[in-house]
């Protein structure tokens, strides 16, 4: 169950109804003047077991590795186990949970952008996942976990030997 005052900006009560109401995913109750939500469909796979997966994600000019989009001044830490909470993005689906990859390939992401901005992927272990697809052009299928423990950053030439195994 995830917590979020109601006066906070990017989870205010009128914008979380109306994108609980868009992606039908989510239950919420108003207790004590917290929004409670709550994942309403529970599909997920693999309970109880770790499997490995792959995440993208940005490395910051203090060597710290963070998100890509959502929750992303938040620093990832690393080798504890990190459970999905739900923090509504102007832009993106609410999707509470963990976005990653059977294998690091995310062709519609850049790794190195104009700003200097680096992304690396990172090696993680997920539990209580659900696969969805998406357009190849996307790499297709992604994983959603709700728990993940980030292992380690790996180097291009083991994202390449991944790719070619795979």
């Amino acid at each position: 169950m995830h917590q979020r005052k109601e006066g906070n900006a990017d989870c205010g009560l009128r914008s979380l109804i109306k994108k609980l109401i868009i992606v039908n995913q989510l239950t919420f109750k108003i207790k004590g003047g917290i929004i409670m939500a709550q994942e309403k469909v529970n599909n997920y796979k693999n309970n109880g077991e770790w499997m490995t997966a792959y995440k993208l994600m940005r490395l910051g000019k203090d060597g710290g590795v963070y998100p890509l989009f959502i929750n992303k001044k938040e620093r990832t830490r690393f080798g504890e186990v990190l459970k999905a909470e739900c923090y509504p993005t102007k832009g993106f689906a609410v999707r509470t949970g963990w976005h990653c990859c059977f294998t690091p390939y995310a062709p519609h992401l850049k790794e190195e952008l104009a700003s200097g901005e680096r992304r690396v992927w990172v090696e993680i272990k997920v539990r209580n996942w659900a696969s969805y697809n998406r357009p190849e052009s996307q790499g297709g299928k992604w994983l959603l976990a709700q728990e993940m423990i980030a292992i380690r950053i790996i180097d291009q030439a083991e994202v390449n030997q991944l790719l070619y195994a795979s």
